[in-house]
């Protein structure tokens, strides 16, 4: 089990991914069938995210 073996670091990154898995896709069960999809929603679904971060960030007139 990841729990067993994770030190209290890893837990938190591990957290934070299933936070961003979430977000990206709600609900929405993983199968071995549906990685590819669900790998490609999520990448489109963080460049969004990107996107929209540099759209603001040059629009206030500073970048990160």
């Amino acid at each position: 089990m990841i729990a067993q073996a994770a030190d209290a670091g890893q837990l938190i990154e591990i957290d934070k991914l299933d936070g961003i898995r979430t977000a990206a896709l709600g609900e929405h069960q993983l199968t071995v069938e549906s990685c590819d999809n669900r790998e490609r929603d999520t990448r489109e679904w963080l460049q969004a995210k990107i996107d929209a971060d540099d759209m603001r960030a040059n629009h206030s007139g500073r970048l990160y």
